[in-house]
Formats: structure tokens, sequence, C-alpha cells
């Protein structure tokens, strides 16, 4: 979904099929011919490795197609020895033994950074070397004139300046970008401690994770409410600390945080504070004095047609940062690939009338889910303990973007397999799309009891549903919930 060569989601429509997926049975695997890119190699990125097999021999290696030297090279240093590189038009294509445990670490490096060339860089790849027949239809801007087309849009929706706009091949190489350039000027200075404030996206919290040195340098502190806790860790650890991540609202409990109580303690501290504005956009909210930098998954919102992968670095010009992530956020970061900025161009001439659209659609749904007996709780961003924080920064009144998340009163399995809505990965798009959105995330913890109890602790619901409101007739939206409720 949609009805793309390029598209970024695919329908997933019972439980059975969602749990089939992540057991990655044979049965669902075969018909998952597409997916959330980062998740699931593209079949044009999978015809370039078939080639590349066949011609270089590597039956027995699995192959990971990097858009640079840089990307490859740092996947090596994180998988680990036993990986060779290829290059051919500039994709660096770097294969490990099949099954080994340097593979495995090299596709969760793939995964969590998004460092892998695009579908369209690959489609490309595959025409000029007569490899494909034809090109996908779809309208593009002028390629010449895209990046600086999205930058200046970027700008105007953060109420920056074009030169404070780094564009990336994809939310997370955007994430990873800023993440490493501040993670080695920080280390310089003795400070190797990351505060993750509230339950982040999947991916963010790995790179935390995973690019930090380990659970030492990663400070968890769940409630994006308690301020106290912040205090707290940046009175014992403040010297240590490297920087603190978080989002506006979170993802999936849509949670916003005293941005400008937190801002003054960052600054007090002399830490730097990264914000992420996507799940309601920056059309909606600004982050801007308090925070830093931002970083904006383009993916959702932007890319509304939900075919294209796409980030950005924004940063704040006061920042006593702002040069060395200027400087070090634009030389590490992956740009666009031409055809998926002429297209992210393209789509982002509707921006703010789609997302006002959103906007309108979300505040009658939230209405209608609220009042439904089969609601057991709605999270959104204007949930009462939520509200006061929102609104102060929220950019005008009635903008609560797209999202929503539902927990129900009865089984999740009969609400998702009735539903007559698109469900699969991703959100921001033009089309409602909903999903079980621990399922997708974290089945690890939602498969087991432990896991699950772990994720209640947190105020985490494991069979939550994560909706994402398009631009369809509210009345349409509601009725289909209505008839599955």
């Amino acid at each position: 979904m949609p009805d793309s060569l390029h598209a970024v989601s695919c329908s997933i429509p019972t439980m059975a099929d969602v749990i089939g997926y992540e057991e990655k049975s044979p049965v669902i695997m075969r018909n998952i011919v597409s997916g959330y890119p980062r998740f699931v190699t593209h079949r044009l990125l999978g015809e370039i490795a078939a080639e590349w097999t066949r011609r270089h021999r590597l039956e027995k290696r699995v192959l990971f197609l990097t858009p640079s030297a840089a990307a490859a090279r740092e996947l090596r240093q994180f998988a680990g020895p036993g990986g060779e590189t290829l290059v051919e038009a500039t994709i660096h294509g770097v294969h490990y033994p099949v099954g080994s445990p340097e593979a495995g670490r090299a596709a969760a490096f793939a995964q969590h950074t998004g460092l892998l060339i695009s579908s369209r860089r690959a489609e490309d790849y595959l025409l000029a070397n007569g490899l494909a027949g034809k090109r996908q239809a779809e309208t593009r801007a002028e390629e010449s004139g895209a990046p600086a087309a999205i930058a200046s849009r970027l700008a105007g929706l953060f109420g920056t300046e074009t030169g404070d706009v780094v564009t990336a091949s994809s939310g997370m190489s955007a994430f990873y970008a800023l993440f490493r350039t501040l993670g080695d000027h920080q280390a310089g200075r003795g400070r190797n401690l990351w505060i993750q404030l509230g339950w982040l996206y999947l991916d963010t919290i790995e790179i935390l994770r995973k690019f930090t040195g380990g659970e030492s340098h990663r400070l968890f502190l769940p409630n994006v409410f308690d301020l106290d806790a912040v205090r707290g860790a940046l009175r014992d650890h403040g010297r240590r600390v490297a920087g603190i991540v978080t989002e506006l609202p979170t993802n999936p409990l849509i949670e916003t945080p005293d941005l400008a109580a937190l801002g003054d303690l960052a600054r007090r501290h002399g830490v730097p504070l990264i914000v992420d504005p996507t799940l309601a956009s920056p059309r909606n909210v600004r982050v801007f004095p308090e925070a830093d930098a931002a970083v904006n998954s383009l993916t959702k919102y932007a890319a509304n047609e939900g075919d294209v992968l796409g980030g950005a670095v924004v940063v704040n010009r006061d920042s006593p940062w702002a040069e060395v992530i200027a400087e070090g956020t634009a030389r590490r970061a992956e740009p666009l690939h031409a055809a998926d900025a002429a297209r992210l161009a393209h789509e982002m001439e509707a921006y703010e009338a789609t997302v006002d659209r959103m906007n309108a659609n979300t505040l009658a749904v939230a209405e209608f889910l609220q009042n439904h007996p089969a609601t057991r709780r709605l999270h959104w961003a204007c949930s009462p303990e939520n509200r006061a924080n929102y609104e102060r920064v929220q950019r005008r009144p009635g903008s609560p973007g797209c999202m929503m998340t539902l927990e129900l009163r009865g089984p999740l399995a009969d609400f998702y397999d009735r539903v007559n809505i698109p469900k699969g990965p991703s959100f921001g798009t033009r089309f409602t799309l909903l999903c079980p959105f621990m399922y997708l995330a974290h089945y690890d913890l939602v498969s087991t009891e432990p896991g699950r109890r772990y994720l209640r602790s947190l105020g985490l619901e494991p069979d939550l549903i994560r909706i994402s409101i398009g631009t369809e007739d509210p009345a349409d939206i509601i009725a289909a919930f209505d008839e599955a409720l």
C-alpha cells in the first residue's frame, strides 16, 4: 500500500497474518512481496542481489546494498569481521556468510540505521544495466530543484532557514547521522551517557542501545511527565550526559513532555536536547527554541502518498552545538537519491493542506472513539493527561496530528480481523492506516508473558491499536470503526 512499486506499507489483514509474519511462517512470507523497506527487502534490491550473486558466485553469502563507501564501512565495523565489499555504479554491496552472526548483525545495522539503497536507486541501476523493462509511472518534481525545494519547505515548517536543514535518505539515517555526530563530539569531552525520555520508536531505542557502548551508557526514563526523574538524572550524572532524546509526542502512547521545562533543564546542565516531532508533524508543533536539533521522518506526512523514504535533521541555529551538529550531520548524512527527492518534492506541495485535513478528521474520529463503549482508553494529543503540554507547543488550535492509539475492552483479533480499514506499518499517509503496533515493533515482548508484564508496567498495553487518520470523508472512517466495534 499504496498500489506502487515503491510503496512503504503493505496489507497485513488478520492477526494470524501478523503473527505469521513475525514468526516467519513460510505460508505468510510467500505473500509478503513488499513492506516497510528497512524491515522487508524490496523486490528491486533483491533483483540486484540475485544478479550480483550470480555474477560473483555469492550463493553462500548474504548481500547488503549500501549507498556509499562510508555506509559500507560502518556496516562492516558494526557487523564484525568476514565481510567483503563489491562496488558498482556507486553501490557498495557488503556480503557475509549466510546464517553467520555477522550477517545477523549486518541486517540489524541496516534496519536500525536505514543505510540501504532506496527502491528508486535500485530501479535506476536495473534500468541502466538492461535488467528492467520500464520505470514506474509517477509524477515527480524537477530533479535539479528538488533538494532545495524540500529544504525550503522544511525551513518554513520549522520556522528556520534553509541552511539549518540537512536532508537524508530516511528518518533513521537522519537520526543516526545526528547521533553519531554528537556522540563523537561528546565522547571527546568525557560524556557518554544518553538519556532516553519516554518509550520511543523501536529503532531510535535500538540505536541508543547498540551504538552507545552498552546499557551502561543509556539511561531510560519511561515517564515523559516526570521531570523530577530528569532532574535527578542530570544531578547524578550531569557531567557524563551526552544528550537527551525524546519525541513530541511519543510513539505509540502519544505523550508530550513539558518542552519548556525540559529545555530549561537541558540548557542549565549543558546537555543537548534532541526532539523528534514526526508523530504530530512540524506543521502542528514547534520544537524550537528549546531543542538543539530536531529529527523528522519525511516518510510521514511529507511523503503523504506512502511511497518515499526520507528524513531530515533541522538545527537550532541559536544552540551552542549548532556548528558541531550542522557540520557533522551534513558530512555524515546519506542524501536522498535524486529520484526520491523529486517524488518527495512533488508530494510536499500538498503538505499543509493534507495535514490540516488530517487534523480535522482526527478530531471527529477521536470524539467518536472516546465515547464508544468498546473503548477502554484512547491515547491522542488531547488526552486529559497530555493536553496542557501539547497545547503549549501546538502551532494553532485544533491541530492534533493524525495519530491515536486505541485500547479495547474486547479481544484484539476480533476487532482487527473485522475492521474494513487498511492495516499495515507506517503513518501520515492520505489513506487511514492502522496496525497492532507492539506486535510489529516488539514481538519479542508481546509474545511472552514476562514481556507483556514488562510493557504493562510502563503503561503500554500489548494489544493496543495504533491508528493513522487519513484524508477520506470522516463519516466513512467512523462508519468503518463503528461496524467493527
